[in-house]
């Protein structure tokens, strides 16, 4: 029979100890040797030292506990192979009893979770270093990046992209991207598109972005779906690249290779013009000049001056061709000056509608003013050749038995006169009006009409030296209208809008 009273009858993972006298074994529990450093050693009457080595060095407060000096005595924690057991010591009638209880178990669990702390922190560490390093490559990227979820609202940006559209970082969190693109929703739909084509990027696609302050920018982004490892929840990166800097230079290098190439088609039409138009008038200076060298040809005074004649009209056909050239270079130059001075109106139209009548001898232009002004403040010598050139053209491709209107008015617009030259002659294809004011354009209709290309072009240059402009209305066949409006700068300066 045990000596152990039963209220001190334990569960199976608590075990006795009974001891007596000089700690001699007196009675164990039948499972108290998983206990014992050897179980070899726990025996009746032996000291229980030799199975407990824990218990040396206390053997007096053990022996206190045993005579009632002192009421209880435990150790925890004590560690033997695999297994750990908590002691306890208390007395009982005339005995010391022990108490083994197995906390094997409870240790293993707390030695795992103190690992498993160990191992959180360690990785709490890599990931706070992570996350530093990371940091640091966002703040030292050139490129902007976003990070924004299936709804296109802003998670994370990078110091490039605060910079890049002026906003603060905290403007932009929470934010819909189309925010920055007003003009393009490409990036705010990517993500639902991405999503249903299963694709898991976009690269090199330019967009065009505003920045907070709206200015434009041109931006080249790449976009690509991650998948987080959490919540298996889809995000959308996005790095955009400015590029208006870039976008820039090629359109100003396109720009200088259009202009590269029209200067090439420029000095081909040139060429081939200046060496039309001063081929025919040097052959006929060639050929009157030899005609009068010829001593055997026996010319008549009528006949000399008829060649002579000859010379004399190749000579100024040259000379119109080298003065064309020389007034489109000079305005292309802004080399013109432009110098109003007062002008009698109706004297100047008609002295330079007779002028044309005889050095054209056709008598066709028919005159209008529906205007009483007299005196305008007009540069003459621009006036001169614009009006010139017009009236001598409808006289040039329109048929001899046909008029030329021109008609003087005064415009809506206070202070401003129109004149309109109106042919009905051979008109424009409309493929040419683009290019009407192109230097050495010829309309692709007018056959065997000498001319260099280059008088619609100095009418242009000359209207806008007079701040003014040009119109032309033609269809192919039925004719040409023009209109050039011009301000008379006396009026132009006195009246109230001005002021």
């Amino acid at each position: 029979m045990s000596l152990l009273p039963e209220k001190f009858i334990m569960p199976p993972h608590v075990g006795y100890l009974l001891l007596g006298r000089a700690l001699k074994v007196v009675e164990f529990s039948e499972h108290l040797a998983a206990f014992a450093v050897d179980p070899a050693l726990l025996q009746y009457g032996q000291s229980a030292c030799d199975a407990f080595p824990e218990l040396i060095g206390v053997e007096d407060i053990l022996e206190q506990i045993r005579s009632g000096q002192i009421r209880e005595y435990e150790l925890r924690g004590v560690a033997r192979d695999d297994v750990y057991f908590n002691l306890y010591a208390h007395r009982t009638d005339h005995y010391l009893v022990l108490l083994f209880e197995d906390i094997t178990e409870m240790m293993t669990l707390k030695q795992s979770l103190v690992q498993r702390a160990n191992e959180a922190g360690l990785l709490l560490d890599a990931l706070k270093n992570s996350k530093d390093y990371l940091d640091k490559v966002m703040l030292s990227m050139g490129d902007a990046l976003l990070i924004t979820d299936q709804q296109g609202l802003i998670l994370t940006v990078n110091q490039a992209t605060v910079e890049m559209f002026g906003y603060e970082e905290a403007e932009l969190h929470g934010q819909s991207l189309a925010n920055l693109l007003p003009a393009n929703l490409w990036l705010e739909q990517f993500a639902p598109k991405a999503i249903a084509a299963h694709q898991d990027s976009i690269k090199n696609v330019e967009v065009d972005c505003l920045t907070k302050s709206r200015e434009p920018l041109t931006v080249e982004f790449n976009c690509s779906k991650v998948l987080t490892d959490l919540d298996q929840t889809e995000s959308f990166v996005y790095i955009g690249r400015n590029i208006t800097a870039r976008k820039k230079a090629e359109l100003e290098e396109q720009k200088a290779i259009a202009k590269e190439r029209e200067l090439v088609e420029l000095r081909s039409r040139f060429l081939s013009t200046a060496s039309h138009e001063f081929r025919n008038p040097i052959g006929s200076i060639l050929m009157c000049a030899e005609i009068l060298q010829n001593e055997d040809a026996q010319l008549t005074t009528e006949e000399m001056d008829m060649y002579i004649g000859f010379i004399q009209q190749a000579g100024k056909n040259l000379q119109e061709v080298v003065e064309d050239v020389l007034m489109i270079s000079k305005a292309e130059a802004g080399k013109v000056e432009f110098q109003p001075a007062d002008i009698n109106l109706p004297r100047f139209c008609d002295t330079l509608i007779q002028q044309i009548h005889l050095s054209m001898n056709e008598e066709r232009i028919q005159a209008t003013y529906e205007t009483d002004i007299e005196t305008v403040s007009m540069d003459g010598k621009l006036l001169q050749h614009i009006l010139q050139n017009l009236l001598s053209n409808a006289l040039k491709y329109s048929p001899g038995d046909r008029p030329v209107d021109f008609t003087v008015q005064e415009t809506e617009q206070s202070g401003y006169l129109q004149f309109t030259i109106r042919d009905h002659g051979i008109g424009i294809p409309q493929a040419d009006l683009n290019h009407v004011f192109d230097s050495f354009h010829r309309a692709t209709n007018v056959g065997s009409i000498p001319g260099t290309g280059l008088g619609m072009a100095i009418t242009y240059e000359y209207t806008q030296l007079h701040q003014g402009t040009i119109t032309i209305n033609s269809e192919e066949g039925q004719g040409t209208e023009v209109q050039v409006i011009l301000p008379d700068m006396q009026r132009i300066q006195s009246s109230p809008t001005a002021k």
